[in-house]
């Protein structure tokens, strides 16, 4: 079964991919769902959250209190990694059964979208990574203060505290560039010729 990660920095469109491809009919597997299923009410990261970082992480739905956290982790990389250290393992756990099973009923091709492929150093194996990336950084700064409750100066800090993107294009096999809508689907298009091409 060939695994490809799909990756990019934030807020660079790799969920807009993700579901392209799922419109197409490819399977796609998400490490956000799995992140969100782990810290949802009930979920299996909560306690040693809450121990490590305090009763006020959670809500009073009992679930992960997000804004809270992530205004704390994104300002302190320690904090930052301690909590990648509680989630990256539960994480790679559920994509790792996930891919299992999609590999016993004979899936040929699988998709997974994993946000930090390389920050977490690729814990689970991919056999190629796409990478979805923006030429122009306001394009990414405009997305991230569209779809969150950020200043302009909490959205540039979390731009900056990820991996710069031209590292990541370097090591990944597939670049998709993602400025406009205009040219994504023909850029996808070619993309999946190649994978498939793979395949052959």
């Amino acid at each position: 079964m060939l695994k490809i990660g799909i990756t990019g920095g934030i807020a660079t469109g790799k969920s807009t991919i993700a579901h392209k491809l799922r419109a197409l009919g490819y399977v796609v597997l998400d490490a956000d769902q799995a992140s969100h299923d782990l810290t949802a009410p009930g979920g299996q990261a909560l306690p040693e959250i809450e121990r490590q970082f305090g009763l006020d992480m959670v809500d009073e739905q009992h679930g992960l209190n997000r804004s809270k956290l992530g205004t704390l982790v994104f300002n302190d990389q320690t904090k930052l990694a301690q909590l990648n250290q509680i989630m990256h393992p539960l994480i790679n756990q559920i994509l790792t059964k996930q891919l299992s099973a999609l590999a016993q009923s004979g899936q040929q091709l699988v998709f997974v979208e994993i946000p930090l492929l390389f920050e977490t150093d690729n814990l689970i194996k991919m056999d190629q990574v796409l990478m979805v990336t923006v030429e122009n950084k306001q394009t990414q700064l405009k997305r991230l203060l569209k779809r969150s409750h950020l200043s302009k100066k909490e959205a540039e800090q979390r731009i900056i505290a990820q991996m710069p993107l031209e590292i990541k294009e370097a090591r990944s096999d597939y670049v998709l560039i993602n400025d406009n809508d205009e040219h994504v689907n023909e850029q996808l298009n070619q993309i999946l010729m190649q994978i498939r091409h793979s395949l052959a």
